[in-house]
């Protein structure tokens, strides 16, 4: 019965590490427009995952470019309930050739005021010509 109890608790702390993980990091998002492929996204991550009120979240994005393009910004529109709420622009620098692989990355806070409810963020980098080059989408529940 001792035994049993100690490999109950060695199992309870080993996934209690691996909560403790995904809480600090995960895979997120998907792709939002399949038509803006020039700068595809492989790879993006969130920390901490999943949000929370009164905390920062970083976004980044690892991915690969399709056409020769020099980034000028990183457009990140977050909406709540399905409606617009906040935009901002992140200065992006950077000219890519076809194959090259680019990051991106931006800071949201998620205000302690924030209501509770569905959130999403799109991520879309512009180039030098103002045309969009991806959009991705990164979605929550607080």
């Amino acid at each position: 019965m001792k035994s049993f109890l100690v490999i109950v608790g060695v199992l309870a702390f080993a996934n209690a590490g691996t909560f403790v993980e995904n809480k600090l990091r995960a895979e997120v998002g998907q792709n939002c427009d399949p038509s803006l492929n020039i700068y595809h996204i492989n790879k993006a991550t969130a920390n901490p995952w999943p949000p929370a009120k009164n905390e920062d979240i970083k976004i980044s994005g690892t991915g690969t470019i399709n056409q020769d393009v020099t980034f000028a910004s990183l457009e990140v529109f977050a909406k709540y309930q399905g409606f617009d709420f906040d935009h901002k622009s992140v200065p992006q620098s950077g000219s890519y050739k076809v194959g090259d692989t680019a990051v991106i990355s931006t800071t949201l806070n998620v205000p302690s005021i924030s209501p509770p409810g569905h959130y999403s963020v799109q991520l879309k980098v512009k180039d030098t010509a103002g045309n969009y080059l991806n959009c991705w989408e990164v979605q929550f529940d607080l």
